[in-house]
């Protein structure tokens, strides 16, 4: 399952300890707790998979996304990632995002400043 479009990557750090908020498991056993995290998309598909990676780079569980911004939600609300620490790798053009996000103050526009990622409010004006 290699064949997907990686867009926006993290390295969790001190401050994206796991909120405990949602426990991922394996049959019985507790998923360790991942390293890194990719939202990707599959050719093909319309939606987004929230990849939970090991040290390795290996994949420890995945949860699927209808839209962009829950993606970006269920990685704040297991990690406290903010918008801004994610890393943009490919820019998703899609009108349906950019429209919702024209509405939306909680997952502001991404924009992509050389290697510093930086997110905006995007206005009616802008």
């Amino acid at each position: 399952m290699s064949d997907y479009r990686i867009l926006m990557k993290i390295i969790l750090s001190t401050q994206n300890q796991p909120t405990e908020k949602t426990q991922h498991f394996r049959g019985e056993e507790k998923i360790a707790v991942p390293d890194s995290l990719q939202i990707v998309k599959y050719p093909d598909d319309v939606e987004y998979y929230l990849l939970y990676l090991d040290k390795e780079g290996n994949e420890l569980t995945d949860t699927y996304h209808d839209q962009l911004e829950d993606a970006l939600a269920q990685a704040e609300w297991e990690f406290s990632v903010s918008p801004e620490q994610w890393e943009i790798l490919e820019i998703v053009y899609d009108l349906a995002i950019i429209s919702r996000c024209l509405g939306s103050s909680r997952y502001p526009a991404f924009s992509r400043n050389g290697q510093a990622v930086t997110y905006r409010r995007i206005t009616q004006d802008s």
